[in-house]
């Protein structure tokens, strides 16, 4: 797997390429660098293992809070993931470190970066929130419910086709 910061650039470098007057994307990779530098600099606890067990937004910190709030919204299905053994270490970690970069296809990768983008100065609350949002997603949910371990993780590795502003709506609520 590339390193997360390489899957994170491409769709930034494309955005930046394509919002360029004809002919004039010559900006677009100093502006995808900075847009990666401020990115990065918020998620910086996900890929520093030492400011994990200081930090309130470290990835332990961030995929418990995440399993926690499962259980919370969904107490069915976060007791069958907790059954099946299934940690969020397991799926949600490529998500969070990604933001989904390896989940959606670029035009639905690109509406939900608008959102993730859009929803204020804490990127890591919203990328969690999405997170949830996916779990919960109705045929997602079903055929989380209904799997052993094996076809629990295909599921969430090989994330189903879904309808990002459905989604979005989802993660707005769970605000």
């Amino acid at each position: 797997m590339p390193a997360p910061r390489l899957q994170v650039v491409a769709p930034l470098y494309y955005a930046f390429v394509q919002a360029a007057p004809p002919g004039d994307g010559g900006g677009a990779e100093a502006d995808a660098f900075w847009a990666l530098q401020g990115v990065m600099g918020q998620l910086r606890d996900l890929f520093i293992p030492a400011l994990d067990q200081e930090g309130p937004n470290g990835v332990h910190t961030t995929l418990k809070r995440l399993s926690e709030t499962l259980r919370g919204a969904d107490a069915a299905l976060w007791g069958h993931l907790q059954g099946l053994s299934l940690d969020p270490h397991f799926y949600a970690l490529e998500w969070l470190s990604t933001m989904f970069a390896r989940v959606f296809p670029l035009p639905e990768l690109l509406r939900l970066w608008d959102y993730l983008f859009a929803s204020g100065p804490d990127l890591l609350a919203a990328l969690t929130r999405v997170s949830l949002a996916m779990l919960v997603h109705p045929p997602v949910r079903q055929a989380l419910l209904a799997a052993d371990f094996a076809g629990a993780m295909h599921t969430l590795q090989d994330f189903p086709a879904v309808d990002v502003v459905e989604l979005v709506r989802a993660a707005e609520r769970l605000r």
